[in-house]
């Protein structure tokens, strides 16, 4: 937005910074410069080379913990949960629904939900499913469960 040359009229002034006192200059002018070269060793050093680009560095710079929270989920979940369609990952599909899933390209997988097992005394669920058609079973833990109790 920047400042007006002759600065902003008093009683607009007054009434957004509410008694705060007024940034004067450029914004971020007050903070210490960054090592770039530094940040970008740390940052390899804690998610691994590969996984680093500049544009990550830059990223961790400008909003250290979005990007610290953007990468914790990307490593935990892989990069194959991009791979997903929006409503497959946001909401659960319906019994016999199915989605396919491009993991490649030319390559994909046609997954379709069957059905979710009772609550175990562990906290977990059987899901079935089949994947490209072969039946599949995988246990998981129901966060819902896990939080009434």
């Amino acid at each position: 937005l920047g400042h007006p040359p002759d600065g902003f009229p008093e009683p607009l002034k007054s009434r957004v910074l509410k008694g705060k006192t007024e940034i004067v200059g450029r914004p971020g002018e007050t903070l210490p410069p960054a090592d770039l070269k530094s940040m970008e060793s740390r940052l390899k050093d804690k998610y691994g080379a590969t996984n680093i680009s500049k544009r990550d560095v830059m990223s961790s710079a400008m909003y250290p913990k979005v990007f610290e929270e953007y990468m914790d989920f990307t490593l935990r979940y892989s990069q194959l949960v991009e791979k997903l369609p929006t409503r497959a990952f946001l909401t659960p599909l319906e019994e016999d629904e199915e989605v396919e899933v491009e993991l490649a390209k030319g390559v994909s997988a046609v997954i379709k939900y069957k059905a979710v097992g009772e609550l175990q005394p562990n906290g977990k669920r059987e899901v079935f499913f089949e994947a490209n058609g072969i039946p599949r079973l995988v246990e998981v833990v129901d966060r819902a469960a896990e939080q009434a109790i």
